[in-house]
């Protein structure tokens, strides 16, 4: 089935009603909790390789472990002094969890004990001045771990530790000329790492080069403010780069590329989702797909209804709309998702505090694990508002 044809170009004309072939279809809520009764925004959301838990990163600076299946806590504990800015499980041992922050560490978190078992950070211009951290990621092998930084005297940071013994390794700071939102190693490289700006520049490195512009392989301009990076796989072995911007904009880059291969504006995700203003459209996430596609979360926002859907974009031609699935139920602005594509799970979070489970309203869903799962009623919290 062919799909909907979204270039979002100057000079297309109404790409949202030029193709009728898209296949619509629902996610089903199956449960729901409210992580608190205080007014506690979900941040955000990470699950384990084997899809059995999720974290959380929630505006109090705790970390909260639930399990996926029936949504039930497993742990809660304070875990930093500033906002949490990224949450990641060790791909070693599933009771080993990363949290970053902009109190200027990283801290890896043993879930048994709920103990921080060790402490990453750059205390090099001494313990009270510690660079504030916006992003972290570990390589494939997960021996070095990589942050990036709000600008501190001047200057945005990439930093680079091993992890085996928490040591500063050294860092980048010429690359970037505003705070550092996104850094992220390549999945199968361990050497390849992609980082994303304030600046609107993805920075793509090879860290095995000794100096900072040895190391700079490639630049791409995004002309504007970067949210999100994320790999995902393209044709063959090749992997390319979805951006989320702060301008609520897709863009799918190859590495390589001087302009992005598929590109869809705020007002091509408001067609996409039939929003009626184009200005409280929003951008979620990505999440790869079994088939190599990639699902897109979004929503829109407003004090009279927030409503939240998810589209497909499939191989080969990664502009065009394969589906769209509407999510009834949502209560919040989504801050944060994470999706089992095996069992076609998805998780969302936000400024509501409430942790939502959906999963596929269709047929070719009744094969998977989430068949056992059952709606249950919870209570609501009380909505987090925005500073």
């Amino acid at each position: 089935m062919t799909g909907m044809k979204v270039e979002g170009r100057e000079g297309t004309e109404d790409p949202m009603n030029t193709d009728d072939n898209v296949v619509t279809n629902s996610y089903k809520l199956l449960d729901e909790v409210a992580v608190s009764l205080e007014q506690k925004c979900i941040l955000h959301i990470c699950g384990q390789r084997s899809g059995k838990s999720v974290a959380l990163g929630l505006s109090d600076y705790s970390l909260a472990l639930y399990d996926v299946c029936n949504l039930h806590r497993v742990c809660s504990f304070p875990a930093h002094t500033s906002t949490i800015t990224d949450v990641k499980f060790s791909s070693k041992n599933e009771h080993l969890l990363y949290s970053s922050s902009l109190d200027g560490t990283v801290k890896v978190h043993d879930l048994r004990s709920k103990t921080c078992v060790a402490e990453l950070k750059d205390d090099s211009e001494g313990p009270s001045m510690l660079k504030p951290i916006s992003s972290f990621d570990f390589s494939s092998d997960e021996n070095f771990g990589s942050a990036g930084t709000e600008l501190f005297d001047g200057d945005a940071f990439v930093l680079f530790w091993d992890i085996r013994t928490s040591k500063l390794l050294g860092g980048y700071w010429e690359s970037h000329t505003d705070d550092i939102t996104q850094v992220r190693f390549h999945p199968e490289e361990k050497n390849k790492l992609a980082t994303g700006s304030v600046d609107g520049i993805i920075n793509v490195f090879d860290i095995s080069k000794q100096c900072e512009d040895d190391a700079l392989a490639y630049c791409l301009n995004t002309e504007s403010s970067i949210d999100k990076l994320h790999w995902f796989r393209g044709m063959g072995s090749t992997f390319n780069i979805s951006c989320i911007t702060h301008t609520e904009e897709l863009q799918l880059w190859e590495i390589d590329g001087a302009s992005p291969f598929a590109h869809f504006t705020r007002e091509d995700i408001a067609g996409i989702l039939k929003d009626d203003t184009v200005d409280n459209t929003y951008l979620v996430n990505s999440h790869n797909q079994e088939d190599g596609g990639l699902l897109i979360i979004a929503g829109y926002s407003s004090l009279k209804r927030q409503d939240l859907s998810a589209f497909s974009l499939k191989k080969p031609d990664m502009t065009a709309v394969y589906s769209v699935s509407s999510m009834n139920g949502n209560k919040q602005e989504v801050r944060g998702s994470w999706y089992n594509a095996k069992d076609q799970v998805l998780l969302t979070g936000g400024e509501g505090g409430f942790l939502s489970l959906w999963t596929r309203d269709d047929e070719s869903n009744t094969g998977h694990q989430t068949k056992h799962f059952k709606m249950k009623h919870k209570s609501k919290s009380k909505p987090y508002q925005r500073e």
